[in-house]
């Protein structure tokens, strides 16, 4: 049978056909879910179920490109080493501070991206710590994935074939399947027979605990009929073949961490060597002529962002603004500003305020570190 699910109105929820896909940004020129990559209309049919749902909504709106490279981070360092990475490591990679993850982390918690326990990462869609009966092997390492369309995305986000191990929801037979090309086609299937259902049910604001504990692979379609008369609760969903269930997984997961080349150059630039002169033998990212204070912050700006850059002009670097004005002169202001609240506190009982105002040695050491950026 065809698809032994598609006639029962209780297993297949209606979907309007919008004149237009539903679609958000995630970066520039990448959007979710990809539709390119759905070319059955069951497939179709199931995202727009999806995707129509407020949760998706709230995934992407507003979605922010420092979340996103927390997210990105989180995705790639899974992949890695087949398991959350410590705060530190996602830290670093992501070039932030510790401080700066957890309110991001937090955030993609809202978003429902990451699945947290306590301070704890234990997910990140498709990836999760814990044993939900999905198994990827990727790059040598066996990761855990939250569901069967999860586990089918995984090669298509990661540019990479893999070998899926699960077994049938309904008997526990097990079910086996390896991809090709990237990810992008099945290579093997085994049974042949095998199916999969794609739950739509959004509960608790987490797909973890509700549509992914439900999306599973079955051996048959026979035992995914036996599974849905057996359940007490008429949840809405999607029976899909495997090729069907890889479309679905590729369009929810691809775009996770596609057009990320533009960060990458970002990256080969920041990391490339300095010679010991200050020198590049000619070759820069960007030249500034003119060292006044517009110049000066140009230069820096772009330094911050990785480029190699060489700033021409003729005087001292940074102008009046860096060298006797505006930076100089807040230094003071500062130091003085310290300095009255330190006298100020000597009035408490049982302190002792020793401070004095080394204002030229705070002004120079200023006006030196902007030069030395």
């Amino acid at each position: 049978m065809n698809d032994c699910c598609a006639s029962s109105s209780r297993d297949k929820p209606a979907v309007s056909q919008p004149a237009t896909l539903p679609s958000f940004a995630v970066r520039p020129d990448v959007t979710f879910p990809d539709w390119s990559a759905v070319t059955l209309p069951a497939v179709r049919d199931a995202l727009q179920a999806m995707v129509g749902s407020d949760h998706v909504l709230n995934r992407w709106s507003g979605y922010d490109p420092t979340t996103d490279r927390v997210r990105v981070a989180l995705l790639q360092l899974y992949a890695e080493d087949g398991q959350a990475p410590a705060i530190g490591a996602l830290a670093e990679r992501a070039s932030l501070s510790e401080t700066a993850i957890w309110p991001l982390l937090a955030e993609l918690r809202r978003r429902d991206l990451v699945v947290l326990d306590g301070e704890q990462i234990v997910g990140a869609y498709p990836f999760t710590d814990r044993d939900t009966g999905h198994r990827v092997t990727l790059d040598g390492h066996v990761l855990n994935a939250m569901c069967a369309v999860d586990a089918l995305g995984i090669g298509a986000m990661t540019g990479r074939d893999v070998a899926i191990a699960s077994q049938c929801r309904h008997c526990g037979a097990p079910i086996r399947i390896t991809t090709r090309e990237r990810g992008r086609a099945l290579a093997a299937v085994a049974p042949s027979t095998a199916v999969m259902w794609q739950s739509v049910r959004y509960e608790g604001g987490c797909a973890a605990s509700s549509l992914c504990a439900t999306t599973a692979f079955f051996c048959s379609d026979e035992h995914l009929s036996l599974w849905r008369d057996e359940r007490s609760a008429d949840k809405p969903g999607f029976r899909l073949s495997i090729e069907e269930g890889l479309q679905a997984g590729r369009a929810l997961f691809g775009p996770s961490l596609a057009g990320l080349d533009t960060a990458s150059k970002s990256t080969a630039v920041a990391s490339r060597p300095f010679p010991a002169n200050g020198r590049n033998g000619g070759t820069y990212d960007l030249v500034v002529i003119g060292a006044g204070s517009a110049g000066f912050s140009a230069a820096i700006t772009a330094a911050d962002q990785g480029a190699q850059v060489a700033l021409i002009g003729s005087g001292t670097i940074g102008g009046t603004c860096v060298n006797v004005g505006c930076v100089p002169s807040k230094t003071l202001i500062r130091a003085a500003e310290t300095l009255h609240n330190a006298r100020v506190a000597a009035r408490f009982a049982g302190i002792t305020a020793e401070a004095e105002l080394a204002s030229r040695h705070e002004s120079d050491e200023s006006v030196r570190l902007l030069r030395t950026h």
